[in-house]
C-alpha cells in the first residue's frame, strides 16, 4: 500500500517541476538571456552576433529539453524548437521580421513553459 502511494507522489512531483527545471543552472543554459541577445542583435541588424547567439540559444534549449522533457507538454517543446529553427533561417536569410517573430513566439512559449 506505501509503495503505490510513494510512487504517485513520486510522479506528481515529477509533472509540477517544469517551472523549477526550466531555470538556468549557469550562463551556457540560460534560454531567455540567449532570446533577450539575439533580439537586440536582430533589432540592430548585427547579422553575425545574431547567429552566434542563435547556436549558444539552441545549445542552451538542448539542455534544457532534457531536464524538462517529462514535466512539461511535448507540444511546447516542439513549438520552441522550431522557432529556433526558423530563426537560424530569418538570419541566414538577414529578414529582420520574420526573425522577430520567431524570437517573441519562442519567448511566449518559454513563458508558457510548465503552466
Amino acid at each position: 500500500m506505501l509503495i503505490p502511494i510513494l510512487i504517485l507522489i513520486f510522479f506528481i512531483l515529477i509533472m509540477l517541476s517544469g517551472p523549477f527545471l526550466k531555470k538556468p543552472r549557469g550562463s551556457y543554459d540560460d534560454v531567455i538571456k540567449n532570446i533577450d541577445i539575439t533580439t537586440k542583435a536582430v533589432l540592430s541588424e548585427n547579422w553575425k552576433l545574431a547567429e552566434q547567439n542563435t547556436k549558444k540559444l539552441d545549445s542552451a534549449w538542448e539542455i534544457v529539453i532534457k531536464r524538462i522533457q517529462f514535466s512539461t507538454e511535448r507540444t511546447e517543446i516542439n513549438n520552441i524548437s522550431l522557432n529556433i529553427a526558423r530563426l537560424k533561417a530569418s538570419i541566414a536569410a538577414k529578414d529582420k521580421s520574420s526573425a522577430l517573430i520567431e524570437l517573441s513566439s519562442a519567448k511566449e512559449h518559454w513563458n508558457d513553459l510548465g503552466k
